[in-house]
């Protein structure tokens, strides 16, 4: 059920519900005779079902409520990029080894999506043109690295004008493979793909 159907739901069986007119709207059409033949079996099943609805809106709520803070931060609508053609650029993600992106790639998967954004204030870039690597882990936006000086001027000279445009422009590609996590290389990398 989406948002709107689970509100309607709530609302049938709040004020309904001792008569299983809200079993009705869910196609639980047995369900929704046995409760209006034992007004809502006795109450209690009623009261069960009006917690379990409240509890099912509240997630749905603060799902979307943290959704929309994600979106905010990383997306707004007609900023990625979606170029169709068959090239493909990928690039390993430098600096992986700082702060907690060692625990953040042990928790990514390949095919999972990045977003690379433009990064002027990293201090270690020579051209002022670093490219930040992030993608969602439980729904917030985390830090994989950067792309490499290279990757960095030929990906900024294809996509100069949109980054010195629009502040919120992003560039969207995915996980191809994570790297290391081996006796001979415990430290872990992974490399990215990006749609051209």
């Amino acid at each position: 059920m989406n948002k709107k159907e689970k509100t309607i739901d709530f609302v049938l069986c709040l004020f309904l519900g001792y008569l299983g007119i809200h079993k009705f709207y869910e196609k639980k059409t047995g369900l929704g005779i046995l409760y209006l033949f034992t007004l809502g079996i006795f109450g209690i099943g009623w009261i069960i079902d009006i917690i379990r609805l409240l509890i099912d809106l509240l997630k749905e709520y603060l799902l979307q409520t943290q959704n929309n803070k994600v979106n905010t931060n990383i997306r707004t609508e007609n900023t990625a990029l979606h170029i169709s053609s068959n090239s493909q650029f990928d690039t390993n993600v430098a600096g992986v080894t700082f702060d907690d992106r060692q625990d953040i790639l042990k928790r990514c998967k390949a095919k999972q999506k990045v977003y690379i954004k433009w990064d002027k204030d990293n201090p270690y870039s020579k051209t002022g043109h670093a490219l930040a690597v992030f993608t969602i882990i439980d729904g917030l936006e985390k830090q994989l690295g950067h792309i490499p000086e290279k990757s960095t001027n030929f990906l900024f000279q294809k996509f100069e004008n949109e980054f010195n445009t629009n502040d919120t422009f992003f560039i969207e590609g995915y996980i191809d493979k994570i790297t290391g996590g081996t006796d001979d290389k415990p430290t872990l990398g992974c490399v990215i793909k990006i749609d051209l």
